[in-house]
């Protein structure tokens, strides 16, 4: 009984964290648009910065995300990006951003 208690413990707690981050990729897919990132930049941008960051950092730049206001150009959004407290959050910005940037989507 105690095993099948911690398995299902185990399997709540996973499920709950993918869920959290899914909800962090969204986040700043949509924050980045409203910061004038084109649509299909910011789909490349989030799927990548899913894949760089743990779903702690991923949180973390969505909380961060959240108080941005619209920027008059997206090289002037990105500039607030970086400015986020996390350093690996600014590492994989970067690199996602460079790498979306000459993405053919």
């Amino acid at each position: 009984v105690r095993a099948m208690r911690a398995v299902i413990t185990i399997i709540v707690a996973m499920a709950l964290v993918g869920g959290c981050t899914t909800v962090a990729k969204y986040s700043i897919r949509d924050n980045l648009i409203d910061i004038g990132i084109p649509e299909n930049k910011a789909d490349c941008m989030a799927d990548q910065l899913e894949e760089r960051l743990d779903s702690e950092d991923l949180q973390d730049l969505a909380r961060y995300m959240s108080g941005l206001s619209r920027a008059d150009t997206p090289g002037e959004a990105l500039d607030e990006l970086l400015k986020v407290d996390n350093p690996q959050a600014v590492g994989a910005i970067t690199a996602s951003g460079i790498s979306c940037l000459f993405a053919p989507r």
